[in-house]
């Protein structure tokens, strides 16, 4: 199964070097620093809420839309191409 979501939460935080507080940080605490981690490790955490969509998306460096297309690939198994 495809993890976009967390592909990038790990390219930020492993190539980039933003640290998981950062990202709580840049996301206004939408989601804490060990949210962060544990979707970076691979733990299962639930999708962010919609109306945290636009803090999440901040933190990530993407548009809303391309959010909102790693969330249904990751958490609900929609792949590109049905959303195409």
């Amino acid at each position: 199964m495809a993890t976009p979501f967390a592909d990038r939460v790990r390219f930020l935080n492993q190539i980039l070097g933003i640290s998981f507080s950062a990202m709580a940080r840049r996301c206004d605490y939408a989601r804490s620093a060990s949210w962060w981690w544990r979707v970076a490790v691979g733990l299962y955490v639930g999708p962010p809420k919609l109306e945290e969509f636009g803090d999440i998306a901040r933190a990530l460096w993407v548009s809303e839309e391309a959010l909102r297309r790693m969330v249904v690939e990751e958490w609900f198994g929609v792949s590109k191409q049905a959303l195409a």
